[in-house]
């Protein structure tokens, strides 16, 4: 994006970039193969806190690179890409045996695709139920939805789970902006019922109290590996 010299070229940069953000599907997918069942709760709670603070510190350093010129946080942050990329290439090791692995097949390698993985472990569709409605206080309960999953497949489907995982988390954040938009322009309009931009929010509060029922629904659903 830093070399982008017109919007158009910004915009295909940047589409390309968030092809390549996907890279936590990939760590979660690792995290899962390499920690025991029962550590995986710990684990996924210090990726999701990894996250937050990489959030929090990366604004800091953009805005203190940003002094040198608009185009500098874009360089250190390809440079830092760079540097992630060649570590998972030449330190990480491998943890997918070559038993586990399956052909590439490109009729599920896309994001409606992974939810095939839905249709054979029972243990899924349920806990994705209660993750699409709890998306936006996912940080405190990430750790537990990803634990839960992961435990409801093999260890061979994981990355294929998580992949729909984060598909259910696309699509329910594309949805959650259509939907708020429509209720903000619902309840502010001169002639609604009640004009308040709070009913968002008791929207969002109604919602939430749904993920929790539909949690003590499926909290009782055994695995299925």
């Amino acid at each position: 994006m830093a070399a982008a010299h017109c919007f158009c070229w910004l915009f295909v940069w940047r589409a390309i970039a968030g092809l390549c953000g996907s890279s936590y599907v990939i760590a979660n997918a690792y995290i899962a193969a390499v920690t025991l069942p029962e550590d995986r709760a710990k684990a996924y709670g210090m990726v999701v806190a990894a996250f937050g603070v990489g959030f929090v510190l990366g604004r800091v350093i953009d805005g203190l690179l940003g002094e040198f010129g608009p185009r500098v946080p874009l360089y250190a942050a390809a440079a830092i890409s760079v540097l992630n990329f060649m570590y998972g290439w030449f330190v990480l090791p491998k943890t997918l045996t070559r038993a586990n692995m399956r052909p590439f097949d490109w009729r599920r390698a896309h994001a409606f695709g992974t939810f095939a993985i839905f249709r054979r472990y029972a243990g899924v569709p349920p806990w994705c139920g209660v993750l699409f409605t709890i998306l936006r206080p996912e940080g405190f309960v990430h750790p537990m939805l990803m634990t839960i999953l992961s435990k409801a497949v093999p260890e061979g489907p994981q990355g294929e789970l998580q992949g729909g995982i984060s598909s259910v988390m696309n699509i329910a954040l594309l949805g959650g902006t259509v939907f708020f938009s429509q209720i903000f322009g619902w309840f502010l309009r001169p002639d609604a019922i009640v004009i308040s931009a709070d009913i968002a929010f008791y929207v969002a509060a109604v919602i939430i109290a749904m993920s929790w029922v539909m949690f003590m629904m499926f909290v009782r659903i055994p695995n299925v590996r």
